[in-house]
């Protein structure tokens, strides 16, 4: 036996040791991060998969997809009808978006962290399904995935720089008017308000000194039935979808009533004070009601009557009102000068509108902003920070709506002749001749507004 052996490690054997300890050690470190970047390629599919779906039912909705710039913009579209909020890349990196010609196919993408051979894969959504395809190589530029040739496989990756700014090019021809199609309805008498009612027909309030009252349906296939009202629900004014999803409706006799979506009138209805301007659902599924000289307050009814809340107005005299898209309430005031106004806090907050012109209609736009319709033809934007007239080229206006595609639309006349246009949200106008002066508008199914006017017993189906 040799005594004179040392018990210690020989440098090889530490050598060997030390790479043992080390590749276990790794081992686990590599796992982890190919555990991560599989859930980060895992929710990048989930947020295309749920971005892609409510692509497709704005489609459904407006006949085309979102002509959005990027997919930040996105948002305008589909929040919150669609959805709650856009999906943040995992990250922080960008998702991409690109809208085909005319609206008519996108393709919705996310570089994910797999690789094929050198270069990362791509998540890619578009209208014929969704694709893994082979993208751009690490610290290449975030591309956007454009459909080419007529397979949908067939991709090209263009780079855009995330923060370049492009210039401006002026244009040296106007931008060509686009095209409308305009159908008329026949209804039994003069319509006076027009909504999109829950099961998406469109419901008219009518009346004539001769003929007396009722209510109108149109089908989006242009069918028509029709219910005369007898007292105490005659002479109805505004018209608008109830907490149970009927109709409801305001009635100059200072009466709220209900009807089925079959024609039916309800149990359901209550009297106000006799100043009645208008009213709507709030996002409280209460009654919201207007009312005019000499009461000037808003009052918030229970569906059966009761009275919750009371807000008194302060300065002018109430005109109209609307529900914002962020649910605020809003109102304008006819005084010198003309005001708007919005309910915070149990109060109402007022501004001052330009120009010299007088409210007649008021409309919620996108990103919480408020459209006032103005007598001489102006519609004026209010945001929370800024308040801007712009001009519509007519010289009077009678109504402003919303429509599907996000822009303004407004009804009016310029020289003797009559006219519905549409506004978009920075301000660009276009107008077309209609056969008679609208007093009310409403979105309809997909692209479509409906007008009525007080002096005809038609009613105009206009799509874009």
């Amino acid at each position: 036996m040799d005594t004179n052996r040392s018990l210690a490690f020989t440098m090889i054997e530490m050598m060997i040791t030390i790479s043992i300890i080390a590749l276990l050690t790794t081992i686990p470190v590599l796992a982890y991060t190919q555990i991560s970047r599989n859930a980060r390629d895992t929710k990048r599919k989930e947020h295309i998969d749920t971005v892609a779906a409510a692509l497709q039912a704005y489609k459904i909705e407006n006949d085309r997809y979102p002509e959005a710039g990027d997919f930040n913009q996105l948002a305008t579209y589909l929040v919150p009808e669609y959805l709650s909020q856009l999906p943040v890349e995992p990250a922080g990196l960008n998702y991409t978006y690109e809208s085909g010609a005319n609206g008519q196919s996108f393709s919705l993408s996310a570089q994910l962290d797999s690789k094929n051979g050198d270069n990362h894969e791509v998540y890619v959504a578009l209208p014929a399904g969704k694709r893994i395809i082979t993208g751009a190589p690490p610290g290449a530029p975030t591309g956007v995935l454009s459909p080419t040739g007529t397979s949908p496989l067939q991709l090209t990756l263009t780079p855009r720089a995330a923060t370049r700014t492009p210039t401006p090019v002026p244009s040296t021809t106007p931008t060509p008017v686009p095209t409308i199609q305009i159908t008329p309805v026949s209804i039994p008498i003069q319509g006076r308000f027009i909504t999109r009612g829950a099961d998406n027909n469109m419901w008219i309030t009518a009346r004539s000194s001769d003929s007396g009252s009722g209510i109108s349906r149109i089908t989006n296939a242009g069918e028509v039935s029709s219910w005369n009202l007898s007292e105490p629900n005659t002479d109805p004014g505004h018209i608008f979808t109830g907490p149970d999803l009927n109709m409801w409706f305001a009635g100059s006799t200072s009466r709220i009533s209900a009807i089925t979506t079959s024609g039916m009138l309800t149990a359901l209805g209550f009297d106000v004070p006799n100043s009645l301007l208008t009213a709507f659902t709030g996002i409280d599924e209460n009654i919201w009601v207007l009312l005019g000289t000499p009461t000037n307050k808003m009052v918030k009814y229970a569906p059966t009557g009761s009275t919750l809340a009371e807000y008194s107005v302060t300065q002018g005299t109430p005109g109209g009102m609307v529900r914002g898209s962020d649910n605020t309430v809003w109102i304008y005031t006819l005084d010198t000068p003309n005001k708007v106004a919005s309910l915070n806090n149990n109060s109402f907050t007022y501004r001052n509108l330009p120009g010299t012109g007088t409210p007649v209609d008021i409309t919620s736009g996108v990103n919480a902003n408020i459209w006032v319709g103005m007598n001489n033809g102006s519609i004026v934007k209010v945001s929370a920070t800024q308040i801007t007239e712009y001009t519509t080229g007519l010289t009077s206006l009678n109504a402003v709506a919303r429509g599907n595609d996000r822009n303004t639309w407004f009804a009016g006349s310029v020289g003797g002749v009559c006219k519905i246009g549409r506004m978009s949200e920075n301000g660009q106008a276009f107008s077309w001749d209609l056969p008679v002066c609208a007093t009310d508008l409403s979105a309809g199914i997909g692209r479509s507004v409906w007008a009525v006017s007080s002096s005809t017993a038609e009613v105009y189906k206009i799509v874009y």
